[in-house]
């Protein structure tokens, strides 16, 4: 018992096909897990105490026998949803009496199959066609069972962990897990949205998009399309509701009857409050909370308030869908109140899909940014080759540097003095606290306009701008927003395993800013950034070498403060095609990386790349940056930033 009491959801699962003494036990570890809110559900849908268990016994029977490990997701949503298939085969049978009033009422013209046993047959047709209901069928069954139990059942961390099979919770990994099942859940709804689209609503599609986040879209346009279009204007009204109740969103899309009173009832267990509900005996008393920091509703990713804004003109119910109307038995209304919106970053993905100009001009630098020269004459800079090899150490290069240009550790004016690795700064630690950086940038010194790569693979730094970057008696270099360090050529290959890691303090947090990226032809494979929308730190990569693809994102837990030394990492673990980001030491996000994307420009700090432009200049002080053809551990991670 101790066995299956550790074991996750997906584990027990598994012991059940399996057959034996372990499946005894597996099916009764589930059963204490699930069963009591399977019953509690099929109160709402009769009207007896007797009749509940009844159905609640004869729902959990089918879905432990129909449950499989590889396909059937996570457990307790699927158990619910096997008693709505269980009352719709209940209405075909002389238990009809037994059923809630309005779900007969609802079932009534969606008779059951024949055998009693389609999954989904007896149930109307827009419930088995919820884009909400793909979307969520669509996660992997660990994102659906900490998404449901935090969201839906209001579940705390340690519950949650132990049907994961964690034994006991890391408050850390489930915020990191919800925060993905949405960004995945969002994507998909999104895909999947788009490819039911009929043809005439497909140049509305990412009009909709912003729209629905009231962060753009041609309202003019769109507006009517949605008066008109039942499909798109149930998308629009399930848009607006993630970012502020997408628990109570998920309720009723899989849960189309009674899902909206489950979801209030598990909130009232967890508040105290009584819900009274036909054929259920008084509730127990409310547990106690559980100890440790929740996992952040997924509208934390809405930064800013927002005054409430009116729905869509002329669309009922504030984006209720006009052809997927609630059905009976279901209040009509839809909870109202300040409206959520889909996350913010959307708006530069639609401006992008709509012109690579729109997003360039938007974000572009001033006039002659990013522009390389080889000579400071006062007429216009030549334009920067990507790809030009960067100058040695010497100074090879020729370039001729007025004694303003490059201010030298120790203030002299001639920039020709050039501390050894570690000069400058007493706390720096001889010899690397991590090996195997491919290039290592500590900024302690200057000399013809180049810092030096202390990694020992020649990678040093040529400093580009107009006036260059500034280098700080006690180290660091300063970039105010039209500057940046470059490498001159690749430094690795960002379709393989690669992490990058600086200490950085931003002078503002007004604008999109880079710390660190690598050119692609169009756009830059990855931006180690931060995100003045949604004031966070973030590790992007876009899944093509286009300004319009979809770009993959792990960002921060917090927002960080202008004028304060942060320490960041930014990995990519190809072995599980996973992006991981690091601040402070600690893990912040993990996300999915799809597609592959090979890279073989300029490694850059202090900018991003989009076409021929150098986009999202860093404003502030960067004072260590290191790049590795690996990716770092958790523990190689913390080394740095306790060292920087």
């Amino acid at each position: 018992m101790e066995t299956t009491e550790r074991s996750s959801d997906a584990e027990l699962v598994e012991l059940v096909h399996v057959g034996g003494q372990s499946a005894r036990a597996a099916v009764g570890e589930l059963e204490e897990r699930h069963f009591e809110a399977v019953r509690d559900f099929a109160a709402l849908c009769v009207n007896s105490c007797p009749a509940a268990d009844q159905l609640a016994r004869h729902a959990w029977r089918s879905a432990l026998n129909s449950h499989d490990a590889s396909g059937a997701g996570a457990v307790r949503p699927h158990a619910l949803r096997s008693v709505l298939h269980a009352a719709a085969g209940f209405a075909e049978t002389h238990h009809r009496g037994v059923l809630d009033a309005g779900l007969a009422s609802w079932l009534a013209p969606h008779p059951a199959a024949p055998d009693g046993s389609s999954p989904g047959g007896a149930l109307p047709v827009f419930y088995r066609d919820s884009v909400v209901t793909r979307a969520f069928d669509a996660l992997p069954a660990k994102l659906q069972t900490v998404m449901w139990h935090r969201l839906v059942e209001d579940a705390g961390n340690g519950q949650t962990g132990r049907l994961l099979g964690s034994g006991s919770a890391d408050s850390q990994e489930i915020s990191v897990l919800i925060r993905r099942a949405y960004r995945e859940f969002y994507h998909a709804y999104e895909e999947i949205h788009q490819d039911g689209m009929a043809d005439e609503c497909r140049r509305f599609h990412r009009m909709l998009m912003a729209y629905a986040g009231r962060k753009g879209g041609n309202s003019a346009d769109v507006v009517p399309h949605l008066q008109q279009c039942g499909y798109c204007s149930r998308a629009f009204s399930d848009l607006e509701r993630m970012d502020g109740d997408l628990g109570e969103l998920l309720a009723e899309a899989l849960l189309p009857f009674g899902g909206r009173d489950y979801f209030a009832s598990r909130r009232a267990e967890r508040t105290g409050a009584t819900v009274a509900v036909p054929g259920q005996a008084p509730e127990d008393p409310p547990r106690e909370p559980e100890a440790g920091p929740s996992a952040p509703h997924p509208g934390r990713h809405r930064r800013k308030l927002r005054k409430a804004t009116p729905g869509v003109p002329g669309v009922p119910g504030e984006g209720v869908p006009v052809a997927a109307a609630a059905p009976s038995g279901q209040p009509a209304e839809r909870r109202t109140g300040a409206p959520g919106s889909i996350r913010a970053r959307r708006l530069t993905q639609v401006i992008a899909s709509l012109g690579v100009c729109s997003l360039a001009v938007a974000f572009a630098y001033a006039q002659g940014f990013g522009q390389r020269t080889s000579q400071r004459t006062g007429g216009p800079p030549a334009k920067e080759a990507p790809s030009a090899p960067a100058p040695s150490k010497s100074g090879a290069s020729g370039r001729s540097e007025s004694p303003t240009d490059s201010p030298s550790p120790s203030g002299s004016s001639d920039g020709s003095a050039k501390p050894p690795p570690g000069g400058g700064r007493g706390e720096r630690t001889p010899g690397p606290v991590v090996r195997g950086a491919a290039l290592e940038w500590l900024f302690d010194g200057v000399k013809d306009g180049v810092t030096a790569d202390s990694s020992g693979h020649d990678r040093d730094g040529t400093l580009v701008g107009d006036p260059l970057p500034k280098l700080l008696k006690k180290g660091g270099m300063t970039f105010s927003g039209r500057q940046s360090v470059t490498s001159g050529n690749s430094v690795f290959d960002t379709d393989s395993s690669f992490s990058v890691a600086a200490r950085v303090k931003l002078r503002n947090t007004d604008t999109y800013q880079t710390v660190a990226s690598q050119d692609g032809k169009e756009v830059s494979s990855f931006q180690l950034q931060y995100d003045p929308v949604e004031e966070r730190w973030e590790m992007r990569m876009h899944r093509t070498d286009d300004g319009s693809s979809r770009a993959d994102e792990a960002e921060s837990d917090s927002a960080p403060r202008a004028g304060r030394w942060t320490s960041i990492a930014g990995i990519y673990d190809a072995a599980d095609e996973e992006i991981r980001l690091y601040v402070d030491g600690k893990l912040q996000d993990t996300v999915h990386r799809d597609g592959d994307r090979s890279s073989e420009g300029e490694f850059a700090v202090g900018r991003a790349r989009l076409g021929d432009r150098y986009i999202r200049g860093f404003e502030g002080t960067v004072d260590t940056v290191r790049a590795f053809p690996k990716a770092l551990s958790g523990a190689e991670v913390r080394k740095l930033a306790d060292e920087e």
